[in-house]
């Protein structure tokens, strides 16, 4: 009952928010917003208009980054449609336009009447194109007849032509033809036919292939049944399309033939979720909430009270996050930042390390596969008013860049909007906003190709299921489906999500089975540890040094920075034109990657470092030391008098009027004091700081809430005005207070007439000594 009548569509049709039922809900308020005059509203914050699409989202919700126009000066408009793409790709001989006008009048296009024909076609010399099989068939198909000979045809193929299979005659000789699953080649003049690879193509099997002479054999992985076509179905449960919309995380149960079930799986109670990441092993999702700074976590097994919790705070506008379901290490992104953060609990205690920064300037998504020990992050970068570049990069889950892996969809990708797994054979598939490209290449970045071109603008939010890809078009929740292996596309029309809906993921047992082993478990990290390609490896966290060359110990040099609670990873905030300037500056992913707080360095490195800065620090001190030697004797003139002023009557409870006020103290008594050669002013009218505090107008300290190590201080100046300037006892309270009670002196030389002291303390300080 949830998701009745919550404003959204749930059922697909708006049956669940039928008037005659909701006719007594109320709407949601909306959320304060402000009026700008010359700037963009960001929430209750207005923002210059210059931080509209400059490729750096400032909002929250990112709407300064929304339905930027891709068309600028330097971009070429395609004929047919509303896309541009940069000059650059114009007459580069592949087509980006959808109507190939970006190729037209380059000077390279074949001409029609120079147009060859296909391996299993002649061509005619009246130009035309024929089955091959046509030829010599003694009926002329050709306009000039030029298809028939006999004489020619009927020698052509004698001792098959010299072919290795098959042999077609034709009025200008034989043509060579290979058998299905054969491909013809030629070596030294002599034709060959060679077994055909059809486990290519993408739409061979849905999982694997085997190739042999001529053919090829699908089969499936242990817990999936064999279908026809090359297919294969999961067994057990159905499957769960889960997908967040507002703040609600809401399961669709796909059960083949028969209707669909919605259900919520989590609220954030009115926290709007940007990202979120479902671990099946601890049955945990977990989520991001760039409004609040914290990440979330929901457990589904335990109790009410305790599911939805906020597993972290005070983070700078987390974004993308994603979960290792071996380890349990939680990895995120954060808006305006292209640092990748790994965390990790122990004893409810997060620690966190800065893996790496990603050449770009945002974020847009992350995938890991923990299997492998593989991450992969999308994003892109944006000067701004230009055309967005963006790409996949390949991690391993420990930080490190994949040697032997190639950047994926570098060339001609703008802004990566989608990015899915398929763990079974190894395929990163990621979706194109700027070109409506859906695409693939292997966890090496090879092999890459298109899949399929979406027919609707802002294709987004890629998934993954048996052998077909789902993702949603614009922001009216619209599905559509791909079958890889049957090549047909569907608009899911039976699948209408609500408006706004985001973040897809499958759930289902066969995508974690089976079981793999925690290569942490035998390594006895005292902090962090990441897994890695082959097996995992122990890090230590923000703030911390290796202690061994292993990182299993890991200790702090300044143990007063060291707070494992908070945990909140902060990131450095760049303006556009330092951000365009970083965009420059990473044209290519071999560019180094910063690597802070997780190298396995060995401990001397760091000891010696420690070394070296402290023999800086101690030769400071001692400079700083020598220094005021010098100051102190340069500036000891005359021998100095000294002076204590005593005030017995400081601190001592003073009678009161009937209105609560304190009785002012009398100012017309001063006694002069010698103790041996120390002449001494008593001054038994001076009003002591709590005299002064009592008579302040401002607020208590118990009603204010403040909270600061700092000492609290008075209203006004350190030094109470008097009324009364002739008053010659008059002095700092700071060393009233310090006079008598602690025996302390105070020089009254060259040195004291630069420090800070009111005009009244001058003027009285000179009387007193004349």
């Amino acid at each position: 009952m949830d998701l009745f009548c919550n404003g959204d569509n749930d059922c697909g049709d708006h049956s669940d928010e039928a008037e005659h039922i909701c006719h007594r809900r109320t709407e949601d308020p909306l959320l304060g917003s402000v009026q700008c005059l010359d700037g963009i509203a960001c929430g209750a914050v207005c923002l210059p208009r210059s931080a509209r699409c400059n490729g750096t989202a400032e909002c929250v919700d990112e709407s300064d980054e929304q339905n930027c126009s891709l068309c600028t000066e330097d971009t070429f408009s395609c004929s047919s449609d509303d896309r541009c793409i940069p000059q650059s790709w114009v007459c580069d001989q592949a087509e980006d336009c959808t109507d190939g006008s970006d190729e037209a009048d380059c000077g390279t296009k074949i001409k029609e009447d120079k147009k060859q024909c296909r391996t299993d076609q002649f061509h005619c010399y009246s130009g035309e194109c024929i089955p091959l099989h046509l030829a010599c068939n003694t009926h002329p198909d050709c306009l000039d007849s030029s298809d028939e000979g006999p004489a020619r045809c009927s020698s052509s193929c004698t001792d098959n032509g010299g072919c290795p299979q098959s042999c077609l005659p034709t009025p200008r000789g034989p043509v060579c033809q290979c058998l299905p699953g054969y491909n013809l080649n030629s070596s030294a003049g002599t034709s060959l036919c060679l077994d055909n690879n059809e486990c290519a193509p993408l739409s061979s099997c849905s999982q694997h292939c085997t190739n042999t002479k001529g053919s090829y054999k699908c089969t499936c992985a242990p817990g999936y049944t064999e279908e026809g076509g090359g297919h294969c179905r999961a067994g057990g449960e159905p499957p769960k399309l889960l997908y967040a919309v507002h703040n609600n995380i809401n399961g669709i149960m796909m059960r083949p033939g028969s209707s669909y079930r919605v259900d919520m799986e989590l609220t954030s109670h009115a926290v709007p979720i940007k990202s979120f990441d479902y671990s099946p092993t601890s049955k945990e999702f977990f989520w991001t909430s760039p409004a609040l700074g914290v990440i979330g976590r929901y457990n589904v097994d335990t109790g009410v009270e305790y599911k939805n919790e906020v597993w972290m705070s005070g983070i700078d506008r987390p974004d993308q996050v994603v979960v290792d379901w071996i380890t349990g290490n939680v990895y995120f992104s954060q808006q305006s930042s292209n640092t990748i953060t790994v965390c990790s609990k122990k004893q409810r205690h997060a620690q966190c390390s800065h893996l790496f920064t990603v050449p770009v300037n945002t974020v847009t998504l992350m995938e890991v596969d923990p299997r492998e020990g593989r991450m992969f992050v999308a994003g892109f970068s944006r000067v701004l008013s230009g055309y967005p570049r963006g790409a996949i990069y390949p991690y391993s889950m420990d930080g490190e860049p994949v040697e032997n892996a190639e950047v994926i969809g570098a060339p001609k990708t703008g802004i990566p909007s989608g990015l899915v797994l398929d763990t079974m054979n190894r395929r990163v598939f990621w979706a194109d906003l700027t070109s409506r490209d859906i695409s693939v290449c292997s966890y090496e970045g090879r092999n890459c190709q298109v899949v399929t071109t979406s027919s609707q603008r802002h294709p987004n939010f890629l998934a993954f299921y048996e052998s077909k890809l789902y993702w949603l078009t614009g922001a009216q929740g619209l599905l559509h489906s791909y079958d890889i292996v049957s090549k047909e596309t569907q608009a899911r029309f039976d699948l209408t999500l609500p408006a706004y809906s985001h973040g897809l993921k499958f759930v289902h047992s066969s995508l974690v089975s089976p079981p793999s082993a925690n290569h942490c478990s035998t390594l006895n990290c005292s902090s962090l540890c990441l897994l890695t390609l082959t097996s995992a490896r122990c890090a230590c966290p923000l703030g911390s040094v290796p202690h061994d060359s292993l990182s299993q110990s890991c200790i702090y040099p300044d143990s007063s920075n060291h707070n494992p609670v908070t945990a909140s990873p902060t990131s450095s905030h760049m303006s556009s034109s330092e951000r365009q300037q970083k965009d420059v500056n990473h044209k290519e992913y071999q560019d180094k990657v910063t690597m802070e707080a997780t190298e396995n360095t060995d401990a001397k490195s760091k000891g010696a470092i420690l070394a070296v800065v402290l023999i800086i620090v101690l030769v400071g001190i001692v400079a700083f030391l020598i220094f005021c030697i010098i100051k102190f004797r340069s500036t000891k003139k005359n021998p100095d008098v000294s002076l204590s002023f005593s005030n017995p009557s400081f601190g001592t409870p003073l009678p009161t009027y009937g209105s609560g006020q304190v009785q002012e103290r009398e100012m017309n008594s001063v006694q002069i004091m010698k103790r041996g050669s120390t002449v001494g002013y008593d001054n038994p009218g001076f009003g002591s700081p709590v005299d002064f505090c009592k008579r302040s107008s401002g607020p208590k300290l118990a009603t204010m809430d403040i909270v600061s190590a700092d000492p609290a201080i008075c209203e006004g100046s350190s030094t109470p005005a008097r009324d009364m300037d002739e008053d010659s006892a008059f002095q700092e309270p700071s060393i009233a207070v310090s006079s008598f009670a602690d025996n302390r002196h105070f020089s009254v030389g060259d040195e004291d007439e630069d420090q800070h002291r009111s005009v009244s303390f001058y003027r009285d300080n000179k009387r007193l000594i004349n």
